[in-house]
């Protein structure tokens, strides 16, 4: 299936229903007839999605939550992102991240840090000045078993990002 670009968009649906083809079964209630709706306006924002990082480790030292991302904007940053964080594998996980970003258009931001198994980050895409931002919230995990998380997300070049405020 392929996904609309990013835009605004109408929607209408006309269904044409029939009489029921199964004759042995007249007990099955059926519609004949037509349905059509007005068109609904609706828009599509550029969002975030995540990149698989699933198997990933590195040695980073980072204990309290996600922090600060570091920021991508090409394969030379990946590389020395991942280099920096002593990456385990650093250039399979260079080759296999890049396959899945367009650094012409998006940038990547990539969350490292050990803490509870329970750990979560999420994000949603809203709207700030009538502008798409993409809103990130960590929520720690209650459970002392410290493992490492890492998480990124490829954001169009043209949408801001933040952590949801507690």
């Amino acid at each position: 299936m392929k996904s609309l670009p990013p835009g605004k968009y109408e929607l209408a649906i006309e269904m044409k229903l029939q009489a029921n083809p199964n004759e042995a079964r007249p007990e099955i209630p059926y519609w004949t007839g037509q349905l059509k709706t007005s068109p609904v306006a609706f828009k599509i924002t550029p969002g975030a999605r995540q990149i698989d990082l699933k198997g990933f480790f590195a040695k980073t030292k980072n204990s309290d939550g996600p922090g600060v991302p570091i920021k991508i904007t090409s394969n030379d940053e990946l590389a020395k992102a991942f280099e920096q964080a002593k990456a385990i594998d650093s250039k399979k996980w260079q080759d296999r991240t890049v396959n899945q970003v367009d650094f012409s258009k998006e940038y990547l931001l990539l969350f490292m840090w050990w803490g509870s198994g329970q750990d979560k980050l999420s994000f949603k895409v809203g709207e700030e000045d009538k502008k798409p931002v993409v809103i990130f919230e960590f929520s720690a995990g209650s459970t002392q078993d410290d493992r490492f998380h890492a998480n990124s997300f490829a954001i169009p070049r043209d949408v801001n990002w933040r952590m949801k405020k507690k």
